[in-house]
């Protein structure tokens, strides 16, 4: 299936975080997230709490579902997220995934193509990169 695979956007850093592709994709609070082997790093010990206990949720084999609501408040927590597999479902249906990969570089893969259009624009250097459907 489609995908695209956005390099590090600075030298020597990754240069971009989730806000940027939530920004990317668009407001979608219908989508709910299932979230996947994330691993974050937060320097507020207040704030890591929280979202250490959805990484350590995360471990688990399905996962741990957070709304789109949650999300946006992952973006804005001022962490960085290490890793990790974040799939957007509408009903049964996955119609976004991102893929953390340190801070080397991100895979979005989408259902509709215009979602990667938008990543496509809000990014340089972004490539072609092939990815299996996600499914629960």
């Amino acid at each position: 299936m489609p995908a695209v695979k956005i390099p590090a956007q600075r030298s020597g850093w990754l240069g971009f975080d989730l806000s940027d592709l939530l920004d990317a994709i668009g407001e979608h609070p219908e989508f709910v997230w299932q979230v996947v082997d994330a691993r974050f790093g937060f320097d507020d010990e207040a704030v890591s709490d929280t979202w250490q206990a959805v990484a350590y949720d995360s471990c688990m084999a399905s996962g741990v579902d957070i709304k789109w609501e949650q999300m946006e408040q992952l973006a804005t927590a001022g962490g960085q997220i290490v890793g990790g597999t974040f799939t957007a479902f509408d009903g049964h249906d996955a119609i976004v995934q991102l893929v953390a990969f340190g801070s080397s570089h991100w895979v979005v893969w989408a259902r509709r193509s215009r979602l990667l259009e938008r990543v496509r624009t809000a990014f340089t250097g972004v490539e072609d990169y092939d990815a299996r459907v996600p499914h629960r």
